[in-house]
């Protein structure tokens, strides 16, 4: 009898879901769920790579196209300017799914992109001064 664990479970559900916003999309897909503080810059950049470095491995062409599905609490805004530079590097076009909230630094993120999709319960946030 196979015996799967949660995280098991839980990482197959999301990349069946990530693959189905993936194909939607016509892009790459991240998803971010943490506040935007040092270090989540260095997280972002080394997935985006990772990414990357894979459609060099296959030898297949990669996607102009990043979706980033965003839920942050803000944080600092040098971390944000940080993971824009990183995304515009690689991609030509990005996205944003905010399905719940995207506050201060997040918002500023958020509005990055070229495109954003929001719906009626999504929220973006006060940007402090």
């Amino acid at each position: 009898m196979f015996k799967a664990s949660v995280d098991d479970l839980v990482f197959s559900t999301l990349n069946d879901v990530l693959g189905g916003i993936e194909q939607h999309f016509s892009a790459d897909v991240l998803f971010i769920k943490a506040p935007m503080f040092p270090g989540v810059d260095d997280a972002i950049r080394h997935n985006i790579e990772l990414i990357v470095d894979s459609y060099v491995v296959q030898k297949t062409k990669p996607p102009h196209k990043l979706c980033i599905i965003l839920e942050t609490t803000g944080g600092s805004i040098e971390t944000v300017e940080r993971i824009v530079r990183i995304l515009r590097n690689h991609y030509k076009e990005v996205i944003f799914v905010i399905p719940n909230f995207a506050y201060s630094a997040g918002t500023v993120l958020a509005l990055s992109g070229d495109e954003l999709y929001m719906d009626y319960y999504s929220v973006l946030g006060p940007i402090d001064p």
